[in-house]
């Protein structure tokens, strides 16, 4: 029907989630949008990841908590467009009004008679048919999906060893490495997380000098016999500031980091909130930061009323003393619009 919606002739229903399943639940909460507005049942389809394709799915980045609130209301749209083209084309089949069918788990009903079509039985006829350009969604009191509390459907394959991860890839003549480094600053220099005897971890910054043969020199920041954690995925989620995992880690005390440090970017506004802007900026070289899309906090003197989504802009920001970034300076940059 769709890049999200893939039906076959048997009525199986196929849904696509177009970003990565990164512990966040968009394998659950995109499904669950589309499933709503198409009206099929969670426990009746199958859901698989999209390939990278940006032209058939736009941004797939996944970060920022961006998946639902960029997403949501165009899959709710797209999802909406098939269950009326398949309403159409049974409509069509029994020569009758499409006002006086429905769509119901996977099926079209005719409401006077009572016959009804599965949605395999449709989707050839369906396929064939110009797209409205206007649907009329639900109401949020007709919801029977969104909102409600599910079970993932994620949870099962995931604790039976089933599910398929990002690791399990395989590649003819794939080797193997393990590679140890220190977990990067959040400002500058290198970041090393010291383990303490009392369970607790404590930053400390490392200057590094040669490496060779998989040893490095330390100048300055450890001494010998020190125990050092070599990665620190399990410290942070994928949407966190690691400076702020550090910062509580260590017990820190308020306005001892580098809160008040400007650090400068250029990127993408990608949506426009009452108390953040959502931007896909390239690397911030002062954060270590590669390309990443994620939210800002607003400046002191709120979101400017000119900033559109699409617009190409420059922007300076903080980090204040949770670790998020505070926007100080946001303008569009001239004549350019992504």
């Amino acid at each position: 029907m769709n890049a999200w919606i893939l039906i076959d002739t048997s009525g199986k229903v196929t849904l696509v989630d177009h970003r990565a399943e990164m512990g966040q639940g968009s394998y659950q909460s995109v499904p669950q949008i589309i499933a709503e507005e198409l009206e099929v049942e969670l426990k009746e389809i199958n859901i698989v990841f999209a390939q990278g394709n940006q032209e058939k799915y736009g941004n797939q980045i996944t970060g920022g908590s961006s998946t639902i609130r960029g997403s949501y209301k165009n899959l709710l749209n797209l999802s909406a467009t098939a269950r009326e083209m398949l309403i159409e084309a049974a409509a069509k089949k029994w020569n009758v009004p499409a006002s006086e069918c429905y769509a119901e788990s996977g099926h079209v009903i005719h409401r006077p008679s009572g016959k009804k079509f599965h949605y395999g039985e449709l989707v050839v006829d369906a396929s064939k048919l110009e797209a409205p350009k206007n649907v009329q969604l639900k109401g949020r009191s007709e919801y029977k999906l969104i909102g409600k509390p599910l079970h993932r459907q994620d949870s099962k394959l995931k604790t039976n060893g089933t599910a398929t991860f990002g690791l399990d890839k395989k590649i003819p003549g794939m080797l193997y490495a393990a590679v140890e480094q220190f977990i990067p600053a959040g400002v500058a220099g290198t970041l090393g997380m010291l383990a303490e005897a009392s369970g607790k971890f404590r930053p400390v910054d490392v200057d590094i000098g040669t490496e060779s043969n998989g040893q490095t020199e330390i100048k300055r920041g450890l001494d010998a016999g020190q125990k050092i954690v070599v990665s620190g995925q399990f410290l942070v989620d994928s949407e966190a500031s690691l400076r702020a995992s550090t910062t509580r880690m260590a017990d820190m005390p308020e306005g001892k980091s580098a809160a008040a440090v400007e650090h400068s970017g250029e990127g993408k506004v990608e949506a426009v909130h009452k108390d953040a802007v959502t931007l896909s900026h390239g690397p911030i070289a002062s954060m270590q930061w590669g390309a990443m899309t994620m939210d800002f906090g607003a400046p002191a003197s709120g979101v400017p009323t000119s900033l559109k989504p699409g617009q190409a802009v420059k922007f300076t920001f903080t980090m204040n003393k949770d670790g998020v970034p505070v926007l100080t300076r946001i303008e569009p940059t001239a004549g350019k619009k992504q």
